[in-house]
């Protein structure tokens, strides 16, 4: 028998394999939940009889693969969003999750949603998530934690099904991002009492304004050039603002993670905090 425990040091080794295995194990197959249960105990058991450590990395497989299980296959408990992919166009009412992304006239964001009114009039409360896109000029920009209404049916995500493909279904489930939805950006209704009480979710809204601001004043700056977008795009993180030209040339020059928010940023704002500090000690 291999003495894992032995050969992998520190022991913490020991435990994220055996975490990252579970987790792998229940992504590929799932249907194991209806005996995981029982086949941990049995493990565990048998384990403890000759191995307290061995019982140990066993618990933490199984754990491995409970977590995924319960994230990934657990079905959508009622009044979920779900129940209405692929049917008629339906009110929704629902609140900005995340930062919204701009490309030409289109955005893009996520919304949790809340209330959605049937065809017949009934107003229902409702739960999960949609990937939302707004097509046209908006009046009034649309900023994350904004309270939403639109009119719009419920689009199943579906991958393509080319070979080798992205799997962007498994991608969107990741996320806890249930179908998709459209609206035209005149039929839009930003509901009043968008702003939130929370100190958190003001300054993550504040951050938000921040990064559009900072995007503008930069194309303005540089007239909108492709040197000026690319500047933008690495100290916001906004990946939306660049062209597809330009972002081809940077996968082909394999430097494309220069373009996500990696240790670059980090850099960045660990030097602004740096800074902030050194003046606030000097004076």
């Amino acid at each position: 028998m291999i003495d894992l425990a032995g050969r992998l040091k520190p022991v913490s080794l020991v435990f994220f394999f055996c975490l990252a295995a579970g987790i792998l194990t229940g992504f590929l197959l799932p249907d194991l939940r209806s005996f995981l249960f029982p086949a941990a105990l049995c493990c565990v058991i048998t384990c403890l009889l000759r191995s307290g450590r061995c019982a140990l990395f066993t618990a933490v497989l199984f754990l491995g693969i409970w977590l995924i299980q319960t994230d990934q296959y657990t079905p959508a408990a009622p009044g979920h969003i779900s129940e209405y992919l692929d049917s008629d166009k339906f009110t929704i009412t629902g609140r900005v999750d995340e930062f919204v992304r701009t490309a030409g006239s289109r955005k893009w964001t996520v919304v949790s949603c809340t209330g959605i009114t049937l065809p017949g009039g009934g107003s229902v409360p409702v739960t999960g998530r949609l990937r939302f896109t707004v097509y046209g000029k908006m009046v009034e920009p649309l900023r994350i934690y904004d309270r939403i209404r639109f009119h719009s049916r419920i689009k199943s995500i579906r991958n393509f099904q080319n070979p080798g493909r992205f799997d962007y279904e498994q991608h969107m489930k990741f996320r806890g991002i249930s179908g998709k939805a459209y609206s035209q950006a005149g039929k839009l209704i930003i509901l009043p009492g968008n702003s939130t009480a929370s100190a958190w979710n003001n300054m993550i809204r504040k951050i938000g304004q921040v990064r559009d601001d900072f995007s503008r004043m930069v194309a303005d700056v540089t007239e909108r050039s492709a040197a000026g977008t690319i500047i933008s795009v690495l100290v916001t993180g906004k990946k939306e603002l660049i062209a597809r030209d330009t972002r081809d040339i940077f996968s082909k020059a394999g430097m494309s993670h220069l373009l996500a928010i990696s240790g670059l940023h980090m850099s960045i704002l660990a030097l602004l905090f740096y800074s902030i500090i050194r003046l606030a000690l000097f004076f």
